[in-house]
């Protein structure tokens, strides 16, 4: 497989920023991604390889997967962008959740653990990977963030991404994705208001992270948000000792600058030229 000639307007641009992050960046990961899909193929694995790319808030993973669907669709590959974000309680679901912990001011809205479909992502995460035959077809959910002044609603069933037949990378990202549940007197330490949260997020290694077979874990220098509670729990250990369900040769961590460029050297990751 080559190197794409136009994957999306971004990669066209030319001020120096994007080049940058588009040659130290998105195009090694492109290449370490095309890597792990020879390897599922060889070890005759069934149905797609499902990259888990974690990475905190407004550090640019959205943009990331933007480009790597259009680079690998561009390559004739099918592949899907699913983010936890479509995966999150409908409002009515989300208001009962705050109400059966009042006070609980990281439970006001959506964002942590326990704020989620877990039953709803892992059937979708199934149902990508399990999907066979040109006449599969897998309805992906679609989060409306602006519904209810911003408190957010699941949009109806017939407004969903429609994926059709059978898929060879499912891209799913998640600002919290991969974070290990720590002992409830660390949570406590940290914050009162996490303990509901770490005790929810026990159930994601099992019902979401098992579907993953490689990760991208994104690292941002100097992370103004870690004063976030979740962030300062769960993210040393995740740095430390990788995701939930990381395997050794099937996960890459990369730090990156506020400016989005990395600061870890990707070129061993390139193809010779």
């Amino acid at each position: 497989m080559g190197w794409p000639n136009s994957c999306s307007h971004t990669w066209g641009m030319e001020d120096l920023g994007t080049q940058a992050r588009v040659s130290h960046y998105y195009l090694p990961v492109y290449a370490w991604i095309q890597d792990q899909l020879k390897q599922h193929r060889d070890a005759g694995e069934r149905g797609p390889l499902v990259v888990g790319i974690s990475a905190p808030q407004g550090c640019g993973k959205s943009t990331l997967c933007e480009e790597l669907h259009a680079a690998f669709e561009e390559q004739g590959l099918k592949a899907v962008g699913v983010s936890i974000d479509d995966f999150y309680l409908t409002h009515t679901e989300l208001q009962r959740v705050s109400g059966e912990h009042p006070g609980n001011r990281l439970l006001e809205k959506r964002g942590n653990a326990l704020t989620h479909d877990l039953e709803l992502g892992t059937a979708t995460l199934r149902a990508l990977s399990s999907a066979a035959g040109s006449d599969a077809r897998t309805r992906v959910p679609r989060y409306d963030k602006s519904a209810h002044a911003g408190r957010g609603d699941r949009f109806p069933e017939d407004q969903w991404a429609a994926v059709e037949g059978p898929v060879d990378l499912v891209l799913f990202e998640g600002w919290m994705l991969g974070f290990q549940a720590t002992d409830e007197e660390a949570a406590a330490a940290i914050d009162p208001d996490l303990v509901p949260i770490n005790r929810a997020l026990r159930r994601y290694k099992d019902a979401w992270d098992m579907y993953v077979h490689s990760w991208i874990v994104i690292q941002v220098a100097d992370f103004v948000s870690c004063y976030m509670p979740a962030y300062r729990l769960y993210l040393p250990s995740l740095y430390k000792d990788g995701p939930t369900t990381a395997r050794k040769g099937h996960t890459l961590v990369v730090e990156i600058d506020q400016s989005r460029v990395p600061i870890t050297d990707l070129s061993g990751l390139l193809p010779d030229a």
